[in-house]
């Protein structure tokens, strides 16, 4: 039952890092990716995007390799407990690339051109650092 968590995680990185290339803002007629956004801005106008696609990155590199312990029953729970740390610490900067993406959109009100991407990517973002906790909590009473 241990490997329920992990495989979330992965899972959770999967879709976060989906979110990064479907839309992020649309006005009906035009609409533009969160990849889209930061190669056609740069790092100078765009970071968020390119945070959230960092934390998608980080959680499924340290995601992967906690499925593979986990599902080895002499795995180590030290290394275990390390790694979904780890892939918390990747949802957590997804977490902050969205949020910093949303409050930019709140201060512009332009909340209203927020597409299903980002929302996709926050949501992804923030299970993904809910189960790492989780898994945390669980390998620790293990």
């Amino acid at each position: 039952m241990k490997i329920v968590g992990p495989i979330i995680l992965l899972v959770c990185g999967v879709i976060a890092l989906v979110g990064i290339f479907l839309p992020w803002a649309s006005d009906g007629v035009i609409s533009i990716s969160g990849w889209e956004a930061f190669s056609d801005f740069g790092i100078d106008e765009a970071p968020e995007p390119l945070l959230v696609f960092i934390g998608s990155i980080l959680l499924l590199v340290f995601a992967l390799p906690a499925v593979i312990v986990s599902a080895n029953p002499e795995g180590s729970q030290k290394v275990l407990l390390s790694l979904c740390i780890l892939a918390s610490l990747g949802a957590a900067v997804g977490i902050g690339g969205a949020s910093w993406f949303l409050f930019g959109a709140i201060d512009n009100d332009a909340v209203e051109l927020l597409s299903y991407g980002f929302y996709i990517s926050y949501a992804a973002s923030a299970l993904g650092l809910i189960f790492g906790i989780t898994t945390i909590i669980k390998s620790q009473r293990a």
